[in-house]
């Protein structure tokens, strides 16, 4: 006889728990053996050896333009007030020479405070820290969102530290003066230029208008855009002399044109493009011969370069081969276009070379949540807790919530990401992660991160007590992989199998078992319990005992 999967089934909802972080004893003896490992450090210094890279907790403090300080300084004094592993503060300046695998071990955990604000010089440093095994906490949303770079390199003193931002070089850009102007766009002669464009049917107006600042300037107003479309300048009458290197020019962009494709076309046929990106107000770009890219036309340019002494015409447009997903209605302006020998000029490039990885990096990894009253520790996870309520911001940015692994079975996965802290509304439902903890199975590869960007948000004594804990969990040895139940959902009689994968590092944070609990999931109530000793990688059952299981019960399975 047929056995019938409708209403003859037991089904188990899987949930995986870390073990927390234990206290009282088990910390004290894991304090005694940090102790004991730095004593031949110590002793080493002493004989005049080569210092041996430091562990433990480094912890950034962020004293970067814009940046907030006080995170770094109170996150310090929590964990100066326990007897754990050795600290040491760090600032981004320090950090450019100090984080490289003779001064860092590669089990040290990294704590970035304010992390939006950093260093370009920084990308690489913390990119290899990572992928020998470093393990980092970033606090205070997605990496790299307001970039600085240093004005000048420095010696090891860090003395006369000078950094920039995007706005302060800005501000150093409008004071270059305009050596030579392309087009008074007041005499109607220098308004003749053409329209490049794959459909000359969408009805694009390109005008010129008055403006207070500029006198007048060029309107584009493309509607319907599928492919490209440019206004293109008369031949130049009169073009730049062979000193004068840089494109000089105004811009700002509509609610919907973030970004403007400028091409030049040299006498010889030879095109080039530069894509700038657009802010809806007004600003100076000076872009250098070497930010105009060659694209397909004179073969024979491909491997020069563009000679603005050569320039034919210029053109000011929209494409999708240079400006991305820019489709639909579009509008920008453009003012006061001319040439410059850039005297004066220290050219920065700001775009981020950072690899993406989940949670640290690109800015898309969040998102902005709207109906949002709680910030709570994830229910189905027991790695963290939080002692007291936690504020919730005025603004709060998530990460998107992930399916979760369900069960003990083979995934072919190559890391796991366990949600911390959850945004919820009024009415309970998710809104979004806030913290997230991921690693891969040998833990060679290890970070944390929290969505939150304001700062004042780390300054509460319940998110300091959960960094501190979160911190001190990373540095332990054994997380698990999977755990739970082969399957979902067993026909009664049939043999329930569970058991769990474990990560294992050496770690002197005391001994570790896995325990498997399968309850009834309305009312609680505990009906099968085992322990498992710990095992490097594989704890299993290959049939549970007899197990009293009621025909259309869920039952609860928790491994942790």
């Amino acid at each position: 006889m047929k056995k019938s999967a409708a209403r003859r089934t037991f089904r188990l909802l899987s949930v995986t728990m870390e073990p927390p972080i234990r206290y009282g004893k088990t910390r004290l003896t894991a304090s005694i053996l940090v102790l004991i490992a730095i004593l031949p450090l110590a002793s080493a210094q002493a004989q005049g050896g080569r210092m041996r890279p430091e562990g433990g907790v480094w912890i950034m403090v962020n004293n970067l333009p814009g940046a907030n300080k006080d995170v770094g300084k109170e996150i310090l004094t929590y964990f100066a007030a326990m007897k754990g592993p050795p600290t040491k503060v760090v600032h981004p300046a320090e950090l450019l020479h100090e984080l490289d695998p003779d001064s860092i071990r590669s089990d040290a955990v990294l704590i970035l405070t304010d992390c939006g604000t950093l260093p370009l010089e920084l990308t690489d440093k913390i990119a290899e820290f990572l992928d020998r095994g470093g393990r980092v906490l970033a606090l205070g949303g997605t990496l790299f969102r307001n970039p600085v770079r240093l004005e000048r390199e420095v010696d090891r003193s860090y003395a006369g530290l000078e950094w920039t931002t995007p706005a302060l070089h800005d501000k150093e850009m409008e004071t270059v003066p305009l050596d030579h102007l392309l087009f008074d766009w007041k005499d109607p002669s220098h308004r003749e230029g053409g329209r490049n464009t794959n459909k000359a049917s969408h009805p694009t107006v390109y005008q010129f208008e008055s403006d207070p600042r500029f006198e007048t300037v060029l309107h584009a107003q493309i509607e319907d855009l599928d492919g490209w479309d440019q206004w293109v300048s008369p031949n130049l009458k009169n073009p730049p002399d062979p000193s004068q290197k840089f494109t000089s020019f105004w811009a700002k962009g509509g609610a919907r044109t973030k970004r403007l494709a400028v091409e030049w076309r040299e006498t010889d046929g030879s095109r080039w493009f530069a894509t700038v990106p657009l802010e809806p107000k007004w600003k100076r770009y000076l872009l250098p011969e070497s930010a105009f890219e060659f694209w397909e036309s004179i073969p024979a340019r491909k491997e020069t370069q563009l000679d603005l002494s050569h320039g034919q015409n210029i053109s000011f447009g929209l494409a999708l081969s240079h400006t991305g997903g820019l489709t639909g209605d579009q509008e920008f302006w453009v003012a006061d276009v001319g040439t410059t020998q850039g005297k004066g000029v220290t050219q920065f490039d700001w775009d981020v070379d950072f690899p993406v990885r989940e949670l640290l990096y690109p800015h898309y990894q969040t998102y902005s949540c709207t109906d949002t009253q709680t910030i709570v520790p994830r229910r189905e996870q027991a790695l963290l807790t939080i002692a007291g309520e936690i504020e919730t911001p005025k603004e709060i940015q998530a990460y998107p919530a992930r399916p979760q692994s369900f069960g003990w079975i083979n995934t072919n996965r190559d890391h796991r990401l366990v949600p911390l802290l959850e945004a919820r509304s009024s009415s309970g439902d998710l809104r979004g992660i806030i913290a997230a903890l991921r690693f891969d199975e040998d833990l060679e590869s290890m970070w944390a991160a929290v969505s939150i960007e304001d700062p004042a948000f780390y300054l509460q004594p319940p998110m300091l007590e959960f960094v501190r804990d979160l911190v001190l969990r990373m540095m332990q040895g054994d997380f698990l992989w999977e755990g739970g139940s082969t399957q979902p959902t067993y026909f009664p009689g049939d043999p329930i199998q569970v058991g769990a994968s474990v990560c294992h590092r050496n770690s002197p944070y005391g001994e570790t078992f896995v325990r498997n609990t399968i309850c009834e999931a309305s009312s609680g109530r505990v009906i099968y319990l085992r322990d498992h000793p710990k095992g490097k990688y594989e704890i299993s059952s290959a049939t549970a005992e007899k197990i009293e299981l009621q025909i259309g019960v869920e039952y609860l399975l928790t491994t942790s």
